[in-house]
């Protein structure tokens, strides 16, 4: 469902708004899969840490231990 609230069938554009939709926004899941796809997490993980102002700090031991 693209609203929580469904389209009114007896609108001009209403009745024939979700599949338009539906369309769109597989579109631009596909451009999202594809730039994700470009990117991995320590590029992601490094755009956080600009985000935040601070650098990343693992949130435990067990963090460390699997990724060393």
């Amino acid at each position: 469902m693209l609203h929580r609230a469904r389209p009114n069938d007896a609108c001009y554009i209403g009745h024939a708004i979700t599949p338009v939709l539906e369309q769109e926004f597989a579109r631009v899941g596909h451009a999202l899969e594809a730039s994700l796809a470009q990117t991995s997490i320590a590029e992601m993980a490094g755009q956080v840490e600009r985000q935040a102002g601070y650098p990343f700090v693992p949130c435990s031991s067990q963090y460390q231990a699997d990724t060393q």
